[in-house]
C-alpha cells in the first residue's frame, strides 16, 4: 500500500515536468529551418530610434526586449511578437517602431521564403545619453505609392 501512495506521489511530482519538456520539444520542432536566416538591414538606426520610457529611466531600470519577427519572401514586415520582455514600458516602447524593419529574405534552396527572425532590443541607461532623441526612419510598409517608402521622424 505504501509503494502504490509512493507511486501515485512520484508520478503526479514527475508527470507535470515531462508534459511541459514535451511541449517545449513539439514548439521547437513546428520551427521552420532555413539555409539563411532573415538579416535586418536597418537595426542599427531602428535601436537609435527606440526612446527609452522616461519613468523607466528615471527609476534606473534596465532591461531588454526579445521581439520575433515575421518576414515575407521580400525582405518586408508581415507580423511580430513580443517573445521575452523584461518590463511591459519596454514592450510599448518598441511596439510601434518594429513595422519599419527592412530585410532580406529567408532563404532555403536557394529561394526566397517566409521566415522568422529573433531581434533582441537592450535598453540600459548612459551617463551621456540625451533624454529625448529624433530620428527619421524609412518605413516602406507605409507607402504612398508602388513601392515609394516615406520617411517617418521619430
Amino acid at each position: 500500500m505504501k509503494s502504490r501512495i509512493y507511486w501515485i506521489f512520484a508520478l503526479i511530482l514527475i508527470l507535470p515536468s515531462f508534459l511541459s519538456a514535451q511541449n517545449r520539444i513539439q514548439s521547437t520542432e513546428s520551427l521552420p529551418l532555413y539555409e539563411q536566416e532573415p538579416q535586418p538591414l536597418n537595426l542599427a538606426e531602428l535601436r537609435k530610434g527606440i526612446p527609452y520610457p522616461k519613468a523607466l529611466r528615471q527609476a534606473g531600470v534596465e532591461g531588454m526586449v526579445q521581439v520575433m519577427v515575421k518576414v515575407d519572401a521580400q525582405g518586408n514586415y508581415l507580423d511580430h511578437r513580443i517573445a521575452r520582455s523584461s518590463h511591459p514600458l519596454l514592450s510599448g516602447a518598441v511596439n510601434p517602431y518594429i513595422s519599419c524593419l527592412t530585410f532580406t529574405p529567408a532563404m532555403n534552396q536557394g529561394r526566397p521564403v517566409v521566415g522568422w527572425k529573433a531581434i533582441p532590443l537592450r535598453f540600459r541607461i548612459r551617463p551621456s545619453q540625451v533624454e529625448s532623441k529624433t530620428l527619421t526612419v524609412i518605413c516602406p510598409r507605409e507607402s504612398v505609392g508602388p513601392q515609394a517608402p516615406i520617411a517617418k521622424t521619430y
